[in-house]
């Protein structure tokens, strides 16, 4: 009742006295146990539901409201129910705690759940949950509310005996000292309950371990101790015994002074020293008596000497008396001052960045200045309202003041408003300038305590001095004072910095939970989040961005619009998202002139960007070409490393981009990449920085080699921007880097087995140069030549032998017969030759090769591994299996001391050795081997590349040799399945398949 539906003392007492009148008024049956021997209900627990409805209803709450509704209170309570199967105590909350699963119970379920007392009431199913009687175990719950604040607060270090500063236990009386009954009904009845509750034994352990706290009137228990031992949970006509009993516990001496003691723990609020801690917790009173949870940030000290914050017990006649001698200066007697341009956002939802702010200003250790700095929409100005309001409530002498600072006008305009609530209205001939006269005013030592707030603190121009343009700059005017903090909120973490030193903090992406909540509370149609699924998605389209989602709701609001069509929108086209998300739209919570429209949100941003630092704005202009995720920090543009360091620092400080844990790759955030392209489209330049991006992608595309793991994540990533902007070029972007790029994926997508794509890139690239150069002889020799191999791995050994030998001539022509360029281009012909089973040729051109690359580098060159494997592979397909093993052993024994085991150089080297020992009945050495070479070219070439294939094939035929025929068919279908599920015109599947129905037809 209290803290979930705020209802106040004197609500309680009567909704609680109709209840039990209501519900104990008639039994339903006298017996505690049935014929069978179970524990019977002896009132009506459909009575009790009804009874709490009514009481729920009352309150304007639905009965079928949830304890955790999302929506964020000062208040966290929960209620503590007995799991029947395992009499373990759980938790109903009507807050979340993270890392804990939270079970969804209605504020109905949990009231019976911890009432559903045994032999009183049927226990209470909650989803698959049955709960009994919460006393059990925990009829004194204090040691509960230990573990949970302790779990909340400081989670790492448990301890929480330095965090607290009140701790109040009320209890339901005495119970007494009872001997064991030794009657069986009167045993099951009572001596058993007893027993199982015993609350005065929890106390016990309690003060023990909380001795100094006690000692130092920290914790109070207040537990009549005589006078109720008579009176059962039942016994509702016995108001009047519980009235007189309490009355007279409570003004006894004794308890007087601890009610004393405790109402001065709870006023004293603001009198606390000591270090920041993780999240201290503090019991207060709020203005209409009730109590709840809040969280400054130091330990508690009771034996602080500091002047006013003297720990001392004193009546309340004595705070009252000691504010009242306080120096009676004018700065001190004025009334605070409220100037905030908001209501209150009723919709908000916490944040812990709203918490950390607190701890960093309203403390005794404060500091004087503290920074909130994340992307726009974000939150940041929302979580300022409601500190400001939070000031107000908890520190109601404390003047509040907001500075919108847009611009020189805004803040001007801001400190008139301010002069003027302080009194110090400005004369004609008055040459101090009231941004002066507030500096001074607030930085005098008799002033009371203050909080200014500065919002959209972006441009640092305004506050630094520069002689260029003349300005003075306004941190001059930044007032200094011990009891006054200062907050700005910025898009720029180097703003920051340099207007808050130390104490700035980031305003981190919203969790799922909270996302939710700020759609939830948007919503006026809430039964739309009733499909989590979609919900998510929407969530993560809009990437928890709240001013994002706040647009969203506004949108589904004004269009009675479904979550999932509104996907469907974002997810068309480009235009669409950005008409979506540049849609202005009301919200309290912000001023007029600032712009609501995300996809509007942040063109102050880019051109405050532009002005600072052009070359960190020609890197955004470019990734927004891209695709925004995994960008390799390497195909950005580059003048030096360092400025490209600053360029990157800049824009993560906008949080523009984040860089990933290794600093080689960068994310730019979702939206960002949708404004930034929406932007560059409405000034026009959108084709011009298309073309920019696709120069510099062609020019810094790494190398497309089967090199290491790095080497091939390098270009990988690489690729997936190359595609990615190669789909949106328009034919105006169609230069001689677009087929350079083309090359460079088809040279990706070839090493991926995609030959398909790699096919159509390469005819793309070859298309664009023919356009470039016209008919030029050699135009287009690397891609003729590059097709040629496509077209081998792909089994299209006829075409490819054709663009193969007229690349070969086209070679000899222009570079002549002993050219690097015209060696390799022989070398590449040969493979074709030897897959034609032109056997003379291909071992002729293969031993010229070899000859050539022996002659001008060494056996470690790569064009020289590639020969042997060539040689390899002939002395196998003509029988030759011995030359064949002793030239594999070479040729494995060199990529592996040059590339490493798991090289995709040294797999098919291995692979070859493997089939030349198989070919010489040494199957124990080739089964080892492909074994081994397996799981790595599954990992680093994939399941399905041809390389792979080929080596379940070969490990399907040795075991089929070695009388492994169930292993052998398992092998040999695994194979052929995947096969033909990546492309089933592969050669090799196709022989595959062939042998399977073979051996599938001789064990039929």
């Amino acid at each position: 009742m209290l803290g979930r539906l705020e209802m106040d003392i004197d609500e309680c007492i009567n909704a609680y006295t109709e209840l039990m009148t209501s519900v104990f008024r008639e039994k339903a049956s006298s017996l505690p146990i049935d014929w069978s021997g179970n524990i019977k209900a002896q009132y009506d627990s459909k009575g009790l539901r009804c009874a709490i409805e009514n009481v729920i209803s009352r309150t304007g709450t639905s009965p079928v409201a949830l304890m955790d509704d999302g929506f964020p209170r000062r208040c966290r309570a929960f209620v503590c129910a007995t799991a029947k199967e395992t009499l373990q105590t759980t938790r109903l909350r009507s807050y979340t705690v993270s890392n804990e699963e939270t079970i969804p119970a209605t504020i109905c379920e949990a009231a019976l759940a911890t009432a559903a007392a045994t032999r009183f009431f049927e226990p209470v199913m909650i989803g698959n949950h049955q709960f009994v009687d919460g006393a059990f175990g925990a009829n004194n719950p204090i040691e509960e509310v230990e573990e949970e604040a302790t779990d909340i607060w400081c989670p790492r270090s448990r301890e929480l005996k330095p965090l607290v500063k009140c701790i109040v236990s009320i209890g339901t009386g005495n119970p007494g000292q009872k001997a064991l009954d030794d009657n069986i009904l009167r045993f099951l009845t009572k001596t058993l309950v007893r027993m199982a509750t015993k609350p005065e034994g929890t106390e016990r352990r309690f003060i023990a371990r909380w001795q100094n706290e006690f000692n130092e009137k920290r914790y109070f228990r207040f537990n009549v101790d005589q006078g109720l031992q008579d009176v059962r949970m039942t016994d509702y006509s016995k108001r009047n015994i519980i009235e007189t009993t309490t009355h007279d516990y409570l003004h006894h001496a004794t308890q007087k002074s601890r009610i004393r003691d405790c109402i001065v723990n709870l006023v004293e609020k603001g009198g606390m020293t000591g270090d920041e801690q993780e999240k201290p917790i503090l019991i207060l009173n709020d203005p209409s008596g009730k109590s709840y949870l809040d969280q400054p940030n130091q330990k508690f000290s009771p034996n602080s000497k500091n002047g006013d914050q003297n720990h001392k017990a004193l009546t309340l006649h004595d705070l009252v008396l000691r504010r009242t001698q306080l120096n009676t200066h004018f700065l001190a007697t004025r009334s605070p001052c409220w100037i905030v341009p908001f209501e209150r956002n009723a919709r908000f939802v916490d944040r812990e960045a709203l918490t950390e702010i607190k701890l960093k200003l309203l403390t005794s250790d404060h500091s004087e200045r503290t920074a909130l700095f994340g992307l726009g929409g974000s939150g940041k100005t929302q979580i300022a309202i409601e500190l400001a309001y939070e000031t107000r409530e908890r520190w109601p002498d404390r003047s509040v003041f907001w500075i919108p600072a847009l611009n020189h006008e805004s803040i001007q305009q801001a400190y008139q408003k301010i002069g003027h609530e302080l009194g110090l209205e400005q004369n004609e001939n008055e040459k101090e300038d009231i941004k002066t006269q507030v500096q001074k005013y607030l930085s005098h030592a008799h002033t009371k305590p203050w909080l200014l707030i500065f919002d959209h603190v972006d441009d640092i121009d305004l506050w630094v001095e520069s002689n260029t343009t003349r300005n003075d700059g306004l941190m001059k005017f930044l007032p200094k004072h011990h009891k006054g903090v200062i907050l700005f909120t910025t898009r720029s973490k180097r703003v920051a910095h340099k207007l808050a030193s130390t104490g700035i903090i980031e305003l981190p992406e919203m969790d799922e939970r909270r996302a939710t909540s700020v759609l939830r509370n948007s919503l006026v149609d809430k039964s739309l989040l009733n499909n989590r699924e979609h919900t998510k998605v929407l969530l993560e389209r809009l990437a928890f961005l709240p001013l994002a989602i706040t647009q969203a709701a506004s949108f589904l609001n004004e269009n009675q619009m479904d979550i999932a069509s509104y996907i469907r929108l974002l997810d068309g086209q480009e235009q669409d998202a950005i008409d979506l998300l540049g849609e202005d739209f009301e919200d309290e919570g912000r001023g007029k002139s600032i712009r609501n429209a995300i996809a509007k949100k942040w063109l102050t941003s880019f051109s405050q960007l532009a002005a600072q630092n052009s070359f960190a704005s020609e890197c955004l202009s470019i990734m927004a070409c891209l695709n925004p995720r995994d960008i390799p920090v390497s195909i950005l543009p580059r003048r030096t490393e360092l400025e490209l360091e600053k360029a990157i620092g800049i824009l993560s400080s906008y949080s523009f981009v984040r860089a990933q844990e290794s600093g080689k790759y960068l994310d730019l955030h979702p939206l960002v990449h949708l404004a930034t392209r929406n932007f560059l489209r409405s000034n026009g330049s959108w084709r011009d920085w298309q073309r920019r991006a696709i120069v510099t992608l062609g020019q810094r595309f790494p190398a497309a080699y089967n090199g290491g793991e790095s080497v091939r994540n390098l270009w990988r990533s690489a690729m997936a921007h190359g595609i990615y902007i190669v789909d949106e070029i328009a034919a105006e972007t169609r230069c001689f880097w677009t087929a350079q790029l083309l090359y460079s994926l088809a040279c990706c997508t070839m090493l991926e087995a995609r030959y398909k794509d790699a096919e159509k890139h390469c005819l793309k690239a070859i298309e664009l140069k023919k356009e470039v150069f016209g008919s030029k002889i050699g135009a287009t020799l690397p891609e003729m030549s590059l097709l040629a191999t496509i077209y081998h791995l792909d089994g299209q050994i006829q075409k490819a032998l054709v663009i193969a030998e007229e690349s070969l001539k086209s070679h000899k022509e222009l570079f002549g017969g002993n050219d690097r360029r015209t060696v390799t281009s022989r070398t590449k012909i040969s493979l074709v030759y030897k897959d034609s089973f032109k056997y003379e040729e291909a071992e002729k051109l293969a031993r010229e090769s070899l000859r050539f690359h022996l002659r001008n580098y060494d056996l470690t060159h790569y064009d020289t591994i590639v020969c042997l494997d060539i040689l390899t592979s002939l002395y196998i397909d003509r029988g030759q299996f011995q030359n064949a093993a002793e030239l594999s052993q070479v040729t494995y024994q060199i990529t592996q001391r040059i590339c490493g085991r798991d090289h995709p150089l040294t797999i098919p080297s291995a692979s070859r050795l493997a089939v030349a020992y198989h070919r010489q009945w040494r199957l124990d050495e080739a089964n080892a081997i492909v074994s081994e070479i397996l799981p790595m070219s599954q990992m680093i070439l994939g399941d399905c590349h041809p390389t792979t294939l080929s080596i379940i094939l070969s490990l399907a035929l040795i075991a089929r040799d070695r009388n492994e025929d169930s292993e052998a068919l398992g092998l040999m279908t695994e194979m052929v399945r995947m096969g033909r599920g990546y492309n089933g015109t592969y050669p090799i599947t196709l022989d595959a398949s062939a042998l399977l129905s073979e051996w599938q037809n001789e064990y039929v």
